[in-house]
């Protein structure tokens, strides 16, 4: 089925559930960290070989599951949440990159100005003083060109400062692009604000330490991504969910085996869930499709695979009558139909048919985005490609105009 990606949220009930849920994040979590690593060792042994990668690859799940105590479809949900993380990394780096590119290129500009202006000047001195030592004073052109001694050195300093600046940025993209090109880039489990909050903490503070490290070990451990298959019991084996008489969900958590060998059972269970009203059709939607009998080409026809993603919020408030806790459930859901607008019919021979469309095909569309200072434009084709140089922006006149009237204008 081709359709959109769609995430619905929901905050789970207070319950015996939410230690279990923070026994499989810290375990799960701590079971990423490792593989992380090893990913990275990985990729460096390899040294771009593909067949060595491929290899060390399946080593590295055999041995992942007997250390670690994990499924099959808990690694590859540990290893897709992984690849995600580094795909994320990789485009903010080449985001960065362009920007930061641009302003350099900037900076670069007004270096090179400035610096022809003190070159300039330094001539110009120059020949200031050959004139003096004639007893002869500055031309008109000379004294226009000359700078006061303050003028002079507030330039060189302003110089200076951007030069360095210039090279900061020039690093800064250098090692962003040692990030967009690397298969493991470097992650930050935890977030950095919250690792460079310890910096802060003077190593004497042992509350403060103390205070910090219990933060840092629950950042590192909020949430968990259990992914699922389209051939899978309701669409994921790893967290079966079902539908009861009142149309409440429960939901079947597979528990690591680590954690069984400490006496759990198989499953963490987690029943009365009742998602809002947006999402809740999509989702039962989906469940009676699997739990339909029937294992043809038919059957299988409009099963979906479902992900769950348990996420803690941290700094929740204990008196809540709800958990910290939520669960996002992504699924396929099918893409409504696009209603083909009606076009008339101007021009002659071929505009016409483009105008009007032939057979009642899709032929284009216009396409307005308004925000805060700007509208912004743009055409796509019948196969819905934007058409070049068929963008554009306009600028709304704000300037020096109160919010009610800026209000208007939008």
């Amino acid at each position: 089925m081709s359709g959109l990606m769609t995430t619905y949220q929901m905050r789970l009930p207070r319950g015996p559930h939410e230690d279990g849920l923070a026994a499989v994040a810290a375990h799960l979590c701590g079971v990423e960290r490792h593989l992380h690593s090893a990913l990275a060792r990985l990729h460096r042994a390899a040294g771009g070989d593909a067949e060595a990668l491929r290899v060390g690859k399946n080593d590295l799940k055999r041995r992942f599951l007997t250390e670690h105590g994990i499924t099959g479809r808990q690694y590859n949900s540990l290893l897709r949440g992984l690849e995600g993380r580094y795909a994320s990394l990789q485009e903010l780096a080449k985001a960065r990159i362009e920007t930061t590119e641009r302003k350099r290129r900037s900076l670069v500009k007004k270096i090179t100005t400035r610096g022809r202006k003190l070159e300039s000047f330094a001539k110009v001195s120059a020949a200031v003083e050959a004139r003096a030592q004639l007893g002869k004073g500055p031309t008109k052109a000379q004294a226009k060109r000359l700078l006061s001694r303050d003028a002079y050195d507030k330039n060189r300093f302003i110089q200076h400062q951007q030069k360095r600046r210039a090279e900061i940025l020039r690093t800064k993209i250098e090692r962003d692009r040692e990030i967009a090109a690397s298969a493991v880039p470097p992650v930050v489990f935890g977030s950095k604000a919250l690792l460079q909050q310890r910096a802060a903490i003077h190593p004497n503070d042992l509350e403060g330490l103390t205070a910090w490290r219990r933060k840092w070990a629950r950042a590192r451990s909020a949430q968990f991504l259990v992914i699922g298959s389209s051939d899978e019991t309701a669409g994921c084996h790893s967290c079966v969910a079902t539908s009861g008489a009142d149309g409440r969900l429960s939901l079947a958590l597979r528990l690591p085996d680590a954690l069984r060998d400490e006496g759990a059972g198989r499953h963490l269970d987690i029943t009365g869930l009742e998602f809002p009203e947006f999402g809740r059709d999509a989702i039962h939607k989906a469940l009676q499709v699997h739990a339909a009998k029937g294992k043809g080409p038919e059957a299988r026809k409009g099963r979906v695979a479902i992900a769950y993603r348990f996420v803690r919020d941290e700094g929740w408030p204990r008196g809540n009558p709800l958990s910290a806790w939520r669960v996002l459930v992504t699924l396929e859901s099918p893409a409504p139909a696009i209603q083909q607008p009606v076009f008339a019919t101007w021009g002659k021979g071929r505009n016409g048919l483009m105008a009007q469309g032939v057979a009642g095909n899709f032929c284009g569309a216009l396409g307005v985005d308004l925000n805060a200072d700007h509208l912004a434009w743009a055409v796509i084709d019948r196969h819905g490609n934007p058409v070049k140089a068929k963008t554009g922006r306009i600028d709304l006149p704000l300037r020096g105009k109160t919010s009610s009237a800026r209000g208007a204008d939008r």
